[in-house]
């Protein structure tokens, strides 16, 4: 059996650590400049980390400097591709279900026992994680409620992600501490 044997090497990347951001714990970035033109950024708080890596971010680019000039939404698509502005929101789902109960029997499409009925049992959306929930639990009430094809009538059941929000507050407070670190270099 052969052990290949392990090449390392070492070299100096920035180390940024800033306090004061609004609302947010202290924030650890390292800028890593891997060759001109390639970079990597690394962010951590409260035990949160996030990276990303360019390529291609130009021939005379810093990792500060291309970071810094990043609109926040792509930066922070970048560090999470996963995270999205918006989240489910059951009591947005559940008022979007009670306001088509109330349409339909102001148009006479359901009588007043069965608009009861159906407003009663859409307080249990309330209690759902998700749209798929929503189909798996209360298809039957979303059906009686809103007809077959319910889910057009919950496009609007969202709200601000706020794991969203809170890595833009990070991304700008980073952004805010190169930008000062630059001028503080080139002044």
């Amino acid at each position: 059996m052969t052990c290949n044997q392990l090449q390392i090497s070492s070299k100096q990347v920035t180390k940024l650590y800033i306090q004061g951001g609004e609302r947010l714990d202290p924030l650890t970035v390292f800028l890593d400049d891997i060759a001109p033109g390639k970079g990597q950024i690394t962010i951590s708080c409260f035990g949160k980390s996030w990276t990303a890596f360019w390529p291609r971010m130009g021939e005379d680019e810093t990792i500060a400097s291309w970071f810094a000039g990043l609109n926040v939404k792509y930066a922070t698509g970048c560090m999470d591709s996963t995270l999205q502005a918006e989240a489910f929101s059951a009591s947005k789902a559940m008022e979007e279900v009670k306001g088509r109960i109330i349409s339909r029997r102001r148009e006479e499409d359901l009588d007043a026992t069965k608009a009861r009925q159906l407003f009663d049992e859409a307080q249990s959306l309330c209690d759902a994680t998700s749209m798929e929930d929503i189909f798996n639990c209360h298809n039957q009430l979303m059906v009686s409620a809103c007809g077959e094809e319910w889910w057009y009538d919950l496009d609007g059941a969202k709200e601000p992600n706020s794991d969203y929000t809170y890595l833009c507050r990070i991304i700008t407070t980073v952004q805010q501490a190169i930008s000062q670190t630059l001028l503080q270099k080139a002044g």
